[in-house]
């Protein structure tokens, strides 16, 4: 992005903004996963930690934790942090769970409990069925700018308005609305587009915004002047413009890089030395439709040029358009890692880290089937899931369900559903997800006709991949085992019908019984100062000793002789762990090898802390923060 010349520089940049966050939550069933009205006891007890920062929200099923303003995008983050973990053990002892997601997953009870209190009572009156409608439980995160004046609120929202479109599509998280799958990155706005006055704020100098609101209170579209739904407006309680884009996600580093960004935007965007193109209600209009039917995935009006262009390529030079001010923050670095971490997950909110469960937000599960496999006994802290993009080739999202403890979809199950989607597969075919956490690769080769059998050492992984193929209705045969364990059943391991599961799978298993047609892994791969494999937790799911080779090295000797004449291997994994010493093992036992994808992406949290020894040791130069994973493909001639 480049900006035309303004007027002569002034003196001094803009002063440093404040900002804030409220963010809006389901409560749901801990079993059901249905909405429940807990949100009386659920407030009363968060307000104990979070004051009046903990509040309710139009129905009883919701509920609002609200940050203080800060300074930092540090404090930022802890406030956050802060007040979800106040709302999860709130929750947690009201008997429900915290839930981030802009519309309901799973059908409501109708008619929907309305909160309590004269204003929503009034409210509900005033909008009538539209209180009812499915999908009216409708969550949202906003985020305040400020102290800003009535006037530079105006003008900062009549300027920031062509942006506004990639904030909704990098923070979409509602492709599901109460049990239908609506084949869009967001219904929230398809569902609050039936409330007086959603949508773009209409660009007004201060007599006009006092003007339209008289008017809309006079001619009884809006209750007061605090029911205006437009995507920024003025605080009608803070100094603030209030930016209402973004649908609620369970991801804290997509909140947090929501309102780093936003701010960054708006300190760029208050120097009148920066001039804009204005982008007319029409085709803005139109992009705001775009961002929610396609997400990451949509083509938007770049504000500077007007040209279509793909978000994942807009996102970017947003962080550059802004980088001054972020520099000016010190927040440059913090908002390019987020970004790169963000677009290689290829989802708008990347699956919560069950570990720390303050820094995350239960999202919605799925009703328990009638006779589940038993898992292990768990920590208790809340479920989460996770929204997996299909690839090219593979039908729409997938609501997944990741409760703790089990590896979540991320960057590199999406680099593998890619290759996976361009993979030409006949009808049929058998398939081994080895490895397969919550069961996204699985899941994905069944929807596209093969039959799969998921392995992995993890029970509670199994569970949960069993779940959401019964969920999906998809036919999937779950193994407990080595991760090289192949079926042993007389029958064959992988025949259409309902989930399955069998937990008698040998140590060795007789791999000369079945030859697969698609061999699927994401295998650990994360260097380790540890000589062996952790004996348990989640640490299991990526390290892989000192190389990050334990688990390749096994699978290079143990997967050709499982593949069928013609059959493919897929293998996903990090620069760090060597990709060459694969392509030489696979090569060696007999496979056509080549590279079939790479992928640069910033450090998660795992290798960022690894990172001293990994420079330590030589696996990376020192500074560097950042891996190429790498997926690669082998084929039995």
């Amino acid at each position: 992005m480049s900006a035309s010349a303004g007027p002569p520089p002034t003196d001094r940049p803009p002063p440093l903004l404040r900002f804030g966050v409220e963010e809006e939550f389901l409560l749901t069933g801990p079993r059901s996963r249905v909405t429940v009205p807990a949100a009386e006891a659920v407030v009363s007890d968060a307000a104990r930690t979070l004051g009046p920062r903990a509040q309710h929200e139009f129905l009883a099923t919701q509920v609002e934790g609200c940050t203080r303003p800060v300074a930092t995008a540090a404090e930022l983050r802890a406030e956050l942090a802060d007040t979800r973990g106040a709302l999860l053990s709130a929750a947690e002892r009201a008997g429900c769970r915290l839930t981030a997601t802009g519309t309901p997953v799973l059908p409501s009870r109708h008619p929907l409990t309305v909160t309590p209190k004269p204003r929503y009572l009034r409210l509900a009156d005033r909008i009538d069925g539209v209180a009812d409608q499915v999908g009216a439980e409708l969550c949202g995160c906003h985020v305040h700018l400020g102290d800003l004046t009535l006037r530079q609120a105006l003008a900062l929202s009549a300027r920031m308005r062509g942006w506004l479109p990639l904030f909704q599509a990098f923070c979409a998280n509602s492709p599901f609305c109460e049990g239908a799958d609506r084949g869009t990155a967001s219904v929230r706005p398809e569902r609050y587009a039936r409330w007086p006055t959603f949508g773009p704020a209409p660009v007004l100098d201060e007599p006009g915004y006092r003007t339209a609101l008289d008017r809309l209170v006079a001619d009884g579209v809006i209750l007061d002047r605090r029911m205006l739904y437009w995507y920024a407006r003025p605080s009608e309680h803070l100094p603030t413009l209030e930016v209402r884009i973004a649908d609620s996600c369970a991801e804290l580093d997509t909140i947090l890089l929501l309102a780093v960004l936003l701010r960054a935007l708006a300190h760029t965007l208050l120097d009148p030395r920066i001039r804009i193109r204005p982008l007319p209600d029409v085709p803005l209009r139109l992009a705001h439709r775009r961002a929610a039917s396609a997400g990451l995935d949509a083509r938007l009006p770049d504000p500077l040029t007007g040209a279509l262009r793909p978000v994942r390529q807009l996102l970017p030079d947003l962080v550059e358009f802004t980088a001054p001010a972020l520099l000016r923050t010190r927040e440059l670095g913090l908002v390019r890692q987020l970004t790169a971490r963000l677009l290689t997950t290829s989802a708008p909110s990347s699956p919560a880290t069950a570990a720390s469960p303050p820094s995350s937000t239960t999202s919605p599960a799925a009703p328990r089937p009638p006779h589940p496999p038993p898992p292990p006994r768990t920590d208790p802290a809340p479920s989460c899931s996770c929204v997996v993009r299909g690839p090219s080739g593979i039908r729409g999202p997938m609501l997944l369900l990741r409760p703790p403890g089990v590896y979540p979809a991320q960057g590199d199950t999406a680099l593998l559903l890619d290759v996976l989607g361009r993979e030409p597969l006949r009808p049929g075919a058998r398939c081994l997800d080895i490895g397969t956490g919550c069961g996204a690769l699985a899941l994905a080769a069944a929807r596209r006709g093969c039959r799969v059998t998921a392995v992995d050492l993890s029970r509670l992984s199994l569970a949960t991949a069993w779940l959401n193929a019964h969920l999906h209705r998809l036919p999937l045969r779950v193994r407990h085992g080595d991760l090289t364990t192949p079926d042993p059943a007389p029958t064959d391991p992988a025949t259409p019908g309902p989930a399955t599961r069998d937990s008698s799978a040998s140590a060795s298993g007789p791999g000369a019984r079945y030859r697969y047609d698609l061999v699927l892994s994401n295998p650990p791969y994360v260097p380790s100062p540890r000589p062996g494999p952790p004996p348990s937790g989640p640490a299991r799911a990526w390290d892989a000793g000192p190389d990050g080779r334990l688990l390749l090295d096994r699978l290079c000797r143990r997967v050709p002789p499982l593949l069928a004449p013609g059959g493919v291997l897929l293998l996903v994994q990090s620069s760090l762990a060597r990709p060459d010493a694969t392509v030489r093992q696979l090569r060696a036992a007999g496979l056509r090898t080549s590279v079939a994808a790479r992928r640069l992406q910033g450090f998660g949290p795992v290798m960022t802390a690894r990172a001293p020894w990994f420079e330590r040791v030589g696996l990376i130069e020192p500074g560097v923060r950042t891996e190429e994973l790498v997926v690669i493909r082998g084929v039995r001639d």
